[in-house]
């Protein structure tokens, strides 16, 4: 939908493996979103996210950088996505800024559970699921580095683009 934000965590060592699949399967890198891991989405409507700017840059400014890997491919129904290691980095991040901003639950409150994902393919038929899985899963694990996180809104056509970029604690 148009308007929207999110706020994301950025994976550009993914980009060579999986940047193709997503350019083919994921409706949302058509749209402008790169490999990320979703942090919060949906948050504030993208008129109304100036009001916390300054928090958004508080909170991350407190997270230290840290390392993860993007280890095996998994599947929710019609979508491949790649699992990271560990995860419960990506879990913390999402319970800080659900506890402080608890009007925006993460998807919307639609699932119980934060499960971290990188998406390769979405919305696609299980043919094309395998292909992706089959394509990513010789450059595995992929080695990462968490160093910022982005504020991606929409504009009224759908496309995103980086609004502000929270740059984490570098030790």
């Amino acid at each position: 939908m148009p308007l929207e934000s999110g706020i994301i965590l950025p994976v550009p060592e993914a980009e060579p493996v999986v940047g193709r699949l997503r350019a083919l399967h994921d409706p949302h890198a058509r749209f402008g979103v790169p490999a990320h891991i979703t942090l919060l989405y949906p948050f504030a409507h993208a008129s109304k996210v100036a009001d916390s700017l300054d928090a958004l840059h508080e909170l991350f400014g407190r997270v230290p950088t840290f390392e993860f890997s993007l280890v095996e491919t998994r599947r929710f129904p019609g979508t491949t996505y790649l699992h990271p290691e560990p995860p419960a980095n990506f879990v913390r991040l999402t319970e800080m800024l659900t506890r402080q901003w608890p009007d925006f639950p993460p998807y919307g409150g639609v699932f119980s559970t934060v499960t971290p994902h990188l998406t390769v393919a979405q919305q696609a038929a299980p043919d094309v699921l395998d292909i992706a899985d089959a394509a990513v899963s010789g450059h595995l694990p992929i080695a990462c580095r968490a160093t910022e996180a982005w504020l991606v809104c929409s504009d009224e056509r759908g496309f995103w683009s980086v609004r502000e970029v929270f740059r984490f604690d570098a030790p």
